[in-house]
């Protein structure tokens, strides 16, 4: 997006606690925070974000790192209270997601089973 200057309209970052806080040469990322770039380049963007998940100290984030970045833009917050995990390949979700990504169209969502609820 950098070299041709292009902006995203919704940006979805599951895992967002993985995203770099620093620098990285061996991930080609030469800026001082993912988020804040990912923010420049895009009018939406939905963050899901564990602080209990932190890895690396080079994606170190805590609630406070993410709430100075976030409160500029009066983000919209919401609690998950459940996860659901899928159990195995599920061709429908499967078909949706490449749908979504390399045809950049929203279908429908057929029969969805295997989930663990």
């Amino acid at each position: 997006m950098d070299k041709e200057q292009r902006h995203a309209d919704v940006v979805l970052i599951d895992e967002s606690h993985l995203l770099l806080t620093e620098p990285d040469r061996y991930n080609k990322f030469n800026q001082t925070n993912q988020l804040v770039e990912i923010i420049k380049r895009s009018q939406v963007i939905i963050l899901v974000f564990d602080s209990h998940q932190v890895l690396k100290f080079k994606s170190m984030w805590t609630n406070q790192r993410l709430e100075q970045i976030v409160s500029q833009y009066a983000p919209r917050r919401y609690q998950l209270s459940n996860q659901y995990r899928m159990l195995g390949n599920n061709e429908h979700v499967v078909q949706w997601i490449d749908n979504l990504t390399q045809n950049k169209e929203i279908s429908t969502l057929g029969l969805v089973d295997g989930f663990d609820f």
